[in-house]
């Protein structure tokens, strides 16, 4: 049986999101072997692929990974509740994470810790009127009301399949992820620029980005 995470990495790889993403990171942020970034839900692998490595601590609720090379320092906690002083960090950035944190409140309160702490900031988040839900890997069914969703997502959505997930499981897990739309997305960083990341012309995530004045690219 396939894992989901192989299903993953080979649409990374394929669409090459991730190396994309950290090319427009690099271009607008440039950062230097002395930039302090503070990545709040992220792996190394993310940083691996910048020409020059910044000074990355890299924040999880979770055990870092064992893999993890020792350029990296590694910390346990909630992006909800940072543990650094205000402006502590260059560059605050996170990605794919701000769906998992709870409901408008609390993605609120994650957003204003990254703000907080960061002088600067790159966030990214899956787009909610995107035309594939990434974590199920479905089309258009999330546009529909949460408990036909659910049931879709049990017969229907190749997470499901390959995870043998219950009803329970499926309504937890769907329960658990709460995309944005652009106008969640300017609510949250009115401070910042907007971006869409495009796949064959949709929008699949929204991206904000804040740089200090003297961070940014013409």
């Amino acid at each position: 049986m396939p894992d989901i995470h192989k299903i993953f990495s080979f649409l990374k790889k394929t669409f090459r999101f991730q190396e994309k993403r950290m090319a427009q990171f690099e271009q607008n942020f440039q950062p230097k072997s002395g930039t302090t970034i503070l990545d709040v839900g992220g792996y190394y692998n993310y940083w691996m692929t910048l020409k020059t490595l910044p000074q990355v601590t890299l924040l999880n609720v979770g055990s870092p990974r064992q893999d993890t090379p020792k350029q990296f320092n590694t910390i346990i906690g909630d992006g909800r509740k940072l543990p650094y002083p205000d402006q502590s960090f260059d560059i605050a950035f996170s990605s794919s994470v701000i769906e998992h944190v709870g409901d408008v409140h609390q993605q609120q309160c994650f957003v204003a810790e990254l703000r907080r702490v960061g002088r600067s900031y790159y966030v990214q988040i899956p787009y909610r009127w995107s035309l594939i839900e990434p974590h199920f890997l479905i089309f258009f069914f999330h546009w529909l009301p949460k408990p036909i969703y659910k049931f879709l997502v049990c017969w229907f959505s190749p997470w499901t399949w390959i995870t043998k997930a219950t009803t329970a499981e499926v309504s937890r897990a769907i329960d658990e992820v709460s995309l944005v739309s652009m106008r969640d997305m300017r609510a949250l960083f009115p401070d910042a620029e907007i971006y869409r990341e495009r796949v064959c012309g949709f929008t699949k995530s929204l991206i904000a980005m804040k740089r200090k004045a003297e961070d940014s690219v013409p």
